[in-house]
């Protein structure tokens, strides 16, 4: 593992069990829930690295997914920015302006179009550095960043289960979850299109 790998995974693992820690001093169960779940998808993102060696942009833009996944569910912030008929006040419920979206939907859309992007370089891969990037092999990235996405869902869905109260909201919430998630995917199939040579290609 070079360098700039070793700094990601420590920055990574510093701020997760950080977070968790936060999370038991202001027993925030439902954070110490989607820490573990965090700590299972960056090893699955080492465990890809090390099969597929994902670009260092890649690597870093699911960085900053984590950063901004974490600031979401811990930061605190007044009731007059957060969206109406929240009760949850804290950063990922922030909506600036009506037009805008929620700081929850950003942050799903930017991490799943991560996600495809991770997705694009396995596929490339996996076939012998082979594929191009047509219309078919992208749609088969897009859809692997929404099932990303959908496995997000269901760890959202397994905490309703099992706590008595969270920040997941409902039905509306879940379906503005995955259409962020969509969105996400196509930018990044329409980048992938653009820059795939550039970078996708590289050892």
């Amino acid at each position: 593992m070079d360098m700039q790998r070793k700094i990601l995974a420590g920055l990574a693992a510093l701020f997760v069990l950080g977070g968790m820690g936060l999370a038991v001093v202001q027993k925030n169960f439902e954070f110490l829930y989607y820490g573990g779940t965090l700590i299972a998808i960056m090893l699955s993102i080492l465990l890809l690295d090390r099969k597929v060696r994902l670009p260092l942009f890649v690597l870093w833009g699911l960085m900053l997914w984590l950063v901004l996944h974490l600031a979401g569910g811990m930061i605190k912030v007044p009731k007059s920015v957060v969206d109406e008929g929240m009760t949850n006040y804290t950063l990922y419920n922030v909506r600036l302006a009506p037009w805008l979206p929620r700081y929850d939907q950003f942050v799903h859309a930017f991490g799943f179009f991560m996600s495809t992007l991770a997705g694009w370089r396995a596929i490339f891969v996996g076939s012998g550095r082979t594929l191009r990037p047509t219309f078919g092999p992208r749609v088969a990235a897009g859809l692997i960043g929404m099932g990303c996405g959908g496995v997000n869902e269901v760890i959202e869905f397994i905490a309703t289960r099992i706590m008595p109260e969270t920040n997941v909201g409902g039905f509306v919430n879940t379906g503005w979850d995955l259409v962020s998630n969509m969105v996400g995917c196509i930018i990044a199939m329409l980048l992938i299109r653009a820059m795939h040579e550039k970078l996708f290609t590289g050892p």
